[in-house]
């Protein structure tokens, strides 16, 4: 794949080298991935919409029960893709980079917070939380919207309906145009 390519096809502000990075850092800075750039993560013919990092938050997923903080080496750091097809999270690491992958179909719900030094973002599925902080500047609003619109779209196409279930949605629907937002 060509990352400048998917970089100029990207809706948000997607950059070449993050596409391509792959090492540590220096002294100052921030290296990209231990294992693989990004691009040799990609499924082929995956287009990459946005790209959120931070640098040394990580993230926290979990079902609430039990959730584990994965925090990038001090070397590496911490990028969540938004593609045509999936939430990518990679978190670099020194023994190998921790990856994780959600099916837009999936996402049930996303929740966005702006602070003073960086922003957040919160995607939940049925089963887990993903829940990642992002540096200041990106595109976190409209990936936020992008992954919202898309995943309720593939929810909807994923959904099949049987006679029972399309009887049941029908009932509700009457039922709530009755209610005008009365009912309870």
């Amino acid at each position: 794949m060509d990352a400048e390519r998917i970089s100029k096809q990207s809706k948000g502000n997607v950059d070449q080298s993050l596409l391509e990075g792959t090492g540590s850092g220096g002294m100052l800075s921030a290296g990209y991935f231990n294992d693989n750039s990004l691009i040799d993560r990609l499924h082929d013919g995956e287009r990459v919409d946005y790209a959120l990092q931070n640098l040394t938050k990580g993230i926290t997923s979990g079902n609430g029960d039990s959730d584990d903080t994965i925090s990038p080496h001090s070397s590496y750091r911490t990028v969540l893709l938004v593609t045509d097809e999936r939430l990518l999270y990679v978190v670099g690491q020194r023994n190998g980079d921790k990856t994780f992958s959600v099916r837009l179909e999936d996402i049930r719900d996303v929740e966005i917070s702006h602070g003073v030094l960086k922003d957040r973002i919160i995607v939940q599925t049925d089963d887990e939380t993903y829940d990642m902080y992002t540096q200041k500047g990106g595109s976190l609003d409209e990936a936020s919207k992008h992954i919202t619109e898309i995943s309720e779209k593939r929810a909807k196409k994923s959904y099949v309906f049987t006679p029972r279930t399309r009887r049941m949605a029908q009932r509700e629907s009457v039922k709530s145009s009755r209610c005008l937002g009365q009912c309870a």
